[in-house]
């Protein structure tokens, strides 16, 4: 008998199992959901398929794969991952309202305060465009849809009504 043969009371090898192999799920559906999972949680912070596959031991072509499959998953993770990156660097939107309200009352006191002395900085004219400018930038923070299906806190009845400023 060859050595290389195998004797019928013997069994072969295992060939082990990838996790990138399309067997995974019906071999180990526990591993195979948390490498899905991984993948996702991955993809969704904007992470390239090659260094998810790099990271994961999953080929490539099978990442591609899973990312055809959950892409409504991954847009709505993605939608939330930058909802949290805005807010971490210009505050949310309550936020960003109440600074841009307090540097327009700023400015509209200096504007009427520089009709009466002319003595500061700045001209009238960038006064005022300056205070035109946060105006539309406060109506277009108003009017903006939420990136998210979660209720907007400054419109308790729910209704897309613009306040006037």
């Amino acid at each position: 008998m060859n050595s290389n043969e195998t004797t019928p009371n013997e069994t072969a090898p295992a060939t082990p199992v990838t996790a990138g192999s399309r067997d995974i799920e019906h071999h180990d559906p526990a591993a195979f959901d948390a490498k899905m999972q991984q993948f996702i949680q991955l993809r969704a912070q904007g992470l390239t398929l090659r260094k998810i596959s790099d990271q994961l031991g999953v080929p490539k072509s099978t990442l591609c794969d899973w990312n055809i499959r959950n892409r409504n998953v991954l847009d709505r993770l993605r939608s939330v991952e930058l909802e949290a990156l805005e807010e971490s660097l210009v505050g949310s939107r309550r936020d960003q309202i109440t600074a841009l309200s307090k540097t327009l009352k700023c400015l509209d006191h200096a504007f009427a305060e520089k009709l009466k002395d002319w003595k500061y900085d700045l001209s009238a004219s960038e006064l005022f465009w300056m205070a035109a400018n946060l105006r539309q930038h406060l109506g277009r923070l108003y009017t903006q849809a939420p990136l998210t299906d979660a209720p907007d806190p400054l419109n308790n009845d729910q209704t897309t009504q613009t306040p006037k400023l």
